[in-house]
């Protein structure tokens, strides 16, 4: 490029375009589609086309070429106001270039818009003026810019608008109406929104959702995936009686159907070609299901192969902590102003192959469904993905029902239910500190399914409706009841006391008897002692917790270990009653001390010949090694 001067006091940038150069200093000639906004003109002829400056002495070319804004959007990024432009910069002869995103802060600097535009036109255009005077002229010539305000995808602070890019949903009324979404991390060719449809085309998808999608597969699995993909239109309605969300992850082997699944609901918030992988990072995982705001957010693909070593799944877990708590961490950038880290706002759905996870905690924050391989059928298979292809035609329908709600009524369908749960949690004798997550996730689930029935079978089929829900009823309390062993089982205390009893009963651990000899060091995690006196009998056990932990922390290594630090799980067996601490950390036995702690709970009795519940027994529940009493 060459520099040259002109009547401006700063330097204009120019181009070695010829053409452009020879540009008259006295031009006199007016052409009929000029456009003048003094001292600015927009000319769009062959021989002469782009911005032009009159000085009052002469025309002086600026461009080579018209930038047409069609559209201003203000936006606030880490809570400050930022405003971005789209449109095109057009040539001679109709050729153009679309702009997608330029910032406000790049058109009021004009070295920075001559870098953007640069970028992107490439060699084909020139300033052969004023940068200044060409950041005037554009401006000039686009002052009439349609002004949006962006807006977040989903619910309007009150909830009583439904807020899409091309439609506004309200109890009363569908308005289309154009809005620039403020997120838009959706993946390739991927739209979120809505259709309007007929209500011939409404009835023809509800008939489809109840003949094509619920027969699918087992009801438990099919309604529990509808009625949870719909939970995210009802979730914000109980801000007042509830804070946590919850996720839903279809577990199975390869070929199961939990992909189709996924991508089939996901179209019942827009156009999706494909689902995001988890074998993504975490921060763009969260990125993108920030973009999910209030509607369905299906991630495919989670399996063991996807994460290499135990930081990645430490980084899993604190994700669906932070999704299902709604907490996200705050940073500080380089000018120590704060910003928001993006987080999951739509709800979750994980199509996976393992479980990974291992926290109790942590799975106890989702709903588990496990899913089995089923004989294909590609013919309903065909039919189904067809259905779907219109699903986004039921939702607005959907999201309208829940605005017409009152509020009190769906926070009283929730709490019924949280009841109805908790009386299933006492019936069955559910126990431990998981259990009140568990039943808010029940109960979301189960308000989305009651509200979902009530709007899905209409009058003349609601006697299928009814024999639907008859058959859930009995499949939820089914996954409740799995869900709650599933955190059981993976409890790291609860883990920790099976596996180690289950290792002293086959030998693979050993416990010593006080005053005898075993020569098994390495496999010794402890002693115990039989004291009998006239009636009855008493083991006590003193168990190394640091061998114990490692013992068990080994076998397994493959499942993620115990889940806890040993710091951690002695804290917790303490608390759960399991096992008792001395300051000095011995023992005392009646002959001698060994170092560790005592173990004061429950135990597999037969491992000492004892019949009975209690660690003090009778002396005709004491068997020698023949099985005779002593």
């Amino acid at each position: 490029m060459i520099i040259h001067s002109s009547d401006d006091p700063g330097n204009s940038i120019g181009s070695t375009n010829s053409n452009l150069n020879n540009t008259s200093s006295n031009r006199t000639t007016k052409f009929e589609d000029d456009i003048l906004l003094e001292p600015y003109i927009l000319r769009k002829e062959i021989s002469e086309f782009g911005y032009f400056y009159n000085n009052g002495r002469e025309e002086i070319q600026l461009t080579n070429f018209i930038v047409k804004l069609e559209k201003q959007v203000i936006a606030e990024v880490n809570n400050k106001p930022e405003i971005y432009f789209s449109g095109k910069v057009e040539f001679t002869e109709g050729e153009t270039v679309e702009i997608r995103k330029l910032r406000g802060k790049d058109l009021a600097s004009p070295l920075q818009l001559i870098t953007y535009l640069t970028n992107l036109c490439g060699t084909k255009i020139s300033f052969p003026g004023s940068p200044n005077k060409l950041v005037e002229a554009i401006k000039t010539f686009n002052r009439d810019t349609e002004l949006l305000r962006a807006e977040e995808f989903g619910y309007n602070e009150d909830l009583t608008e439904y807020i899409t890019s091309d439609l506004v949903i309200t109890k009363d009324s569908f308005i289309e109406k154009e809005t620039a979404i403020k997120y838009n991390d959706l993946g390739k060719r991927n739209k979120l929104g809505f259709s309007l449809g007929s209500d011939d085309e409404f009835l023809e998808i509800k008939n489809g959702i109840i003949e094509d999608f619920l027969p699918w597969d087992s009801t438990q699995r099919t309604i529990s995936a509808l009625s949870f993909t719909f939970l995210p239109i009802i979730f914000p309605h109980l801000e007042n009686v509830n804070e946590k969300k919850t996720y839903l992850m279809l577990k199975g082997p390869s070929g199961c159907g939990k992909s189709l699944m996924c991508e089939v609901l996901q179209q019942f918030y827009g156009d999706f070609k494909s689902l995001i992988p988890w074998n993504s990072t975490s921060t763009s995982i969260n990125v993108a299901g920030h973009s999910f705001k209030d509607s369905a957010f299906m991630v495919d693909d989670f399996k063991s192969q996807s994460f290499n070593g135990p930081n990645k799944v430490n980084e899993v877990m604190t994700l669906l902590q932070n999704y299902a708590d709604q907490t996200s961490k705050q940073r500080s950038n380089i000018s120590l102003t704060i910003r928001d880290e993006k987080y999951i706002k739509g709800f979750l759905t994980i199509s996976a192959e393992d479980l990974v996870i291992s926290e109790a905690s942590t799975i106890a924050r989702g709903i588990i469904i496990d899913m089995e391989n089923k004989i294909p059928n590609l013919d309903g298979e065909a039919k189904l993905r067809k259905t779907a292809n219109n699903f986004k035609i039921f939702t607005p329908q959907f999201i309208q029902f829940i605005l017409r709600k009152e509020k009190s009524d769906i926070e009283n369908l929730f709490n019924n239910n949280k009841i109805h749960f908790l009386d299933i949690q006492k019936t069955k004798n559910l126990n431990g500190n998981n259990i009140p997550r568990l039943v808010n996730n029940f109960a979301l689930l189960k308000t989305s399914w009651d509200l979902l029935r009530e709007f899905l079978f209409s009058d003349l089929n609601k006697e299928i409706g009814d024999e639907y829900d008859f058959l859930y009823q009995d499949d939820l309390e089914h996954l409740f009841i799995e869900n709650y062993r599933r955190v059981q089982d993976l409890n790291p205390e609860v883990k920790f006391e099976n596996t180690l009893w289950e290792l002293i009963e086959n030998g693979t651990l050993i416990l010593t008897e006080i005053g005898s000899e075993d020569y098994q060091e390495n496999k010794r995690v402890g002693y115990f002692e039989k004291h009998i006196s006239d009636d009855s009998i008493e083991i006590k056990i003193a168990i190394n917790m640091r061998k114990s932990f490692n013992g068990v922390n080994a076998v397994l290594k493959d499942e993620g270990g115990i889940g806890n630090s040993l710091e951690t799980l002695t804290q917790k067996l303490v608390q759960a009653g399991k096992i008792r601490t001395v300051p000095s950390g011995r023992i005392s036995f009646r002959k001698e001390k060994q170092r560790g702690v005592e173990w004061i709970a429950d135990f597999p009795k037969h491992i000492f010949g004892i019949r009975g519940e209690a660690n003090t027994v009778t002396l005709g529940e004491f068997l020698d090694e023949n099985g005779l009493p002593f």
